[in-house]
């Protein structure tokens, strides 16, 4: 786990009875404390995150949220419990991670040959809050949900400004 992650007892009791039986890869469910609240919604939650499996047999690939090699995500189950993850405890921390997160990702597509048309970094924004906001419920976390919401479509613009920079000064 991460240094900013907690396990719930149920959690815990999971691991224990994973670890007793043949151990196949596992994941946690992931729960996002934001600023003191719990997010429950808006594409944060349920975060499930393969956290158990044979280091020897898989390697995490990818520079920001990486994925893991030679999974094959039927066998994976996911535990009971959560994972209690502790992100930000400020807005401010929120937009400078996404500041930072945006710039490793604009220069990962731009290294993939990707572009950033003006109707991408116009419209991918809006689509990113109106996805997370209404159809994946984030209004349901209340003001919370409407911040988390609002600098996720932020993120989503800067990323591509950022390719399309990347490209003018190529």
């Amino acid at each position: 786990i991460d240094a900013d992650e907690v396990l719930d007892n149920v959690l815990i009791e999971a691991i224990l009875n994973w670890k007793k039986n043949t151990p196949q890869p596992a994941a946690f469910r992931r729960m996002t404390n934001y600023c003191g609240n719990f997010i429950r919604h808006g594409g944060w939650y349920p975060d499930i995150k393969i956290r158990l499996f044979n280091k020897k047999l898989n390697q995490w690939e990818g520079t920001i949220h990486e994925n893991l090699s030679n999974i094959n995500k039927e066998d994976v189950s996911v535990l009971n419990g959560h994972c209690l993850h502790y992100s930000y405890y400020t807005i401010e921390q929120h937009y400078a991670q996404a500041d930072k997160f945006t710039s490793i990702q604009a220069l990962d597509l731009f290294n993939q040959g990707k572009k950033s048309p003006l109707f991408k970094r116009i419209f991918s924004p809006m689509v990113k809050f109106c996805t997370d906001y209404f159809f994946r419920l984030g209004f349901l976390d209340g003001k919370s949900g409407f911040t988390v919401a609002r600098i996720s479509a932020y993120a989503t613009h800067l990323k591509y400004r950022k390719l399309h920079e990347h490209w003018v000064s190529k």
